[in-house]
């Protein structure tokens, strides 16, 4: 009974919570009471007969006899560090904080493989603030597409101030396309111009559009007789390039050549006789009568490799350096004067202008 006459408050500390406030003593003015939702007290003060609470958020909280006005805190007192209290009035320690300063710039990124990227907008920002530390956030936060993005860059201090900014995020597609080209294509002839070929359009791939695909000739063109390079080129949406190329190689089928001249065993003629060489053309190339072909010949050897005598052509000799196209034989033939060469081993050639060599020897004596 005496207590409750004094105003007097016996503690209750069973189960309190981190940064709870726990008063007991003299309550005349309600300066033990203390308020119920009160919580996260990092610091306290108590003056004559009231009492003050600092929060973890920088807010001041006081209760208590409020004759002079001590308990009535300041509407817009924030940033408190420190408190205290005198007989009749209360004092705050304000830290004032400076908001930190969002810096933004402008960005131009090359897209990765998946046709985008991340990129930060930020150029810099800071707190003036000692010791404050900053958190920086992007909104939308990327990886971001091609193309102009506009960002907002949100900077926050420790004490939850912030500023922002904003910036354009610019993604570029400046990678080439990937192209892979055929195989080289070997053809037959089927006229003396060349072969009509076909041939698998090159595969192409880029990271951020379809790659239209072009060739110096198209499949399906007429190629002349050697080897052709064809240029292929692969062009993305965004006009990047990438290229390859591969040959196209026509040639004439042939016989190799024909009696009298030993395809396999080395042959011999007698010296200034007219030696006729001969050659059909087969497979795909049958047929082609028109064939540009030129006879030459080199000597090897002044000695024989072997004793085999073959008969001698009695036709004369051709003039000039071309095969004839003989219609009722179906072949070419070049008949070789060997008038006023020496004795020995040649090499005969016989040049079809499709940049095959090929080459036979034989012997004079």
């Amino acid at each position: 009974m005496l207590a409750l006459a004094l105003g007097l408050l016996a503690p209750t500390t069973r189960g309190l919570a981190q940064g709870t406030v726990v008063a007991w003593g003299y309550n005349g003015y309600g300066q033990s009471t203390v308020p119920a939702d009160l919580s996260g007290v990092t610091n306290i003060a108590g003056g004559r007969y009231h009492s003050l609470a600092l929060k973890s958020d920088g807010t001041v909280v006081a209760w208590g006899n409020n004759t002079y006005g001590q308990t009535t805190v300041p509407a817009d007192l924030s940033g408190v560090t420190a408190i205290a209290g005198g007989g009749y009035h209360s004092l705050a320690l304000v830290n004032f904080n400076t908001p930190p300063v969002a810096q933004c710039q402008d960005v131009t990124i090359s897209a990765d493989a998946n046709c985008s990227a991340s990129a930060s907008i930020d150029n810099g920002s800071y707190d003036a603030d000692a010791g404050d530390t900053i958190t920086v956030t992007q909104s939308p936060a990327g990886p971001y597409p091609l193309g102009a993005t506009l960002v907002t860059l949100t900077v926050t201090d420790s004490h939850g101030a912030s500023s922002s900014c904003a910036a354009t995020v610019t993604v570029v597609d400046d990678t080439p396309p990937t192209i892979i080209c055929p195989a080289n294509v070997a053809a037959v002839a089927t006229a003396s111009a060349g072969a009509i070929v076909t041939f698998a359009t090159p595969s192409a791939a880029d990271n951020c559009s379809a790659a239209t695909v072009v060739c110096s000739r198209a499949s399906g063109s007429v190629f002349p007789l050697g080897a052709s390079t064809v240029t292929c080129t692969a062009t993305d949406g965004s006009g990047n390039t990438a290229g390859c190329t591969f040959q196209v190689n026509v040639i004439y089928s042939w016989s190799g050549v024909l009696q009298p001249i030993n395809a396999d065993v080395f042959s011999v003629f007698k010296l200034g006789t007219v030696v006729a060489v001969k050659f059909q053309m087969t497979g795909a190339s049958a047929g082609i009568t028109t064939a540009v072909a030129r006879f030459s010949y080199a000597k090897l050897s002044d000695s024989l490799p072997g004793p085999v005598n073959e008969g001698s052509s009695t036709s004369k000799a051709t003039t000039g350096n071309l095969f004839r196209y003989d219609a009722t034989t179906q072949q070419y033939i070049f008949n070789w004067g060997t008038k006023g060469l020496t004795a020995g081993t040649y090499q005969l050639k016989i040049d079809l202008g499709d940049g095959v060599s090929r080459t036979v020897n034989v012997g004079l004596k």
